[in-house]
């Protein structure tokens, strides 16, 4: 949790830390979230940062795409009985302090802290959002993200059968409409391609930021151009065909 979130009620506006508690640094920002700012007073796990220092994948390319990197820690590998309880979305274009985190209260006990560290305790505090209260500010920050013409990408590690899985259910169990034409893109067989990778646990912070640096080295060896992501993505929609 960050020190010194602030949510301005007089203005669609919020006001990010320099530094979290955590000591992870983060950049001053504004981001739009449409007059739903009031609800995040309520909300001060979430952490949004931004900085333009990252990379672009729409150069040379008729693709403009903004890419988002994600990754989701659960209770449980089953998508019908468990549910989210972090979730991170860096993008990619801006620097490695460019994210959204937060824990997710899933309204049942965490049985499986000794994964990822993070307790029914950590997930029950005031201020954690449950999932049908984070889905709408999580559809506006990607949207503040978008430039004008800009098509979102979403790279997950294993996503075909988990992250994006997790999602889709988290969106139906909270009656949200699915972007089944939402993309994503596997990494786990853009790294199968490039190179033998070995699976480890960490939280979802750890994970994307591990996960953004391997994503830039598998667009780099395999010299990847955006078409040719969106040549190897997939839509929500496919995975229940």
């Amino acid at each position: 949790m960050a020190v010194g979130t602030e949510c301005r009620t007089t203005s669609a506006r919020i006001r990010m830390p320099i530094i979290g508690r955590d000591g992870f640094m983060y950049s001053t920002s504004y981001l739009s979230i449409a007059k739903r700012n009031t609800r995040l007073i309520h909300f001060n796990s979430i952490e949004y940062s931004n900085a333009e220092d990252g990379i672009s994948l729409n150069q040379n390319s008729k693709h403009v795409v903004r890419v988002f990197v994600i990754d989701v820690e659960t209770t449980g590998l089953s998508r019908e009985r468990d549910r989210i309880i972090e979730i991170a979305i860096p993008d990619l274009r801006g620097s490695k302090n460019s994210c959204f985190t937060t824990l997710v209260n899933p309204e049942q006990i965490v049985p499986n802290s000794k994964i990822h560290n993070i307790t029914t305790e950590m997930v029950k505090q005031q201020g954690v959002p449950r999932m049908k209260e984070l889905i709408p500010i999580l559809l506006e920050y990607i949207k503040s993200c978008l430039l004008v013409g800009e098509q979102p990408l979403f790279v997950a590690h294993n996503a075909r059968r988990f992250d994006a899985q997790f999602l889709i259910k988290e969106f139906v169990r909270n009656s949200y409409n699915v972007p089944w034409d939402c993309l994503f893109v596997d990494s786990l067989l853009l790294a199968r391609e490039a190179m033998k990778l070995k699976g480890s646990h960490h939280r979802a912070t750890s994970d994307v930021n591990l996960l953004s640096a391997i994503f830039r080295r598998l667009i780099e060896e395999l010299n990847l151009s955006a078409s040719d992501l969106l040549e190897r993505s997939f839509m929500l929609a496919d995975i229940i065909k």
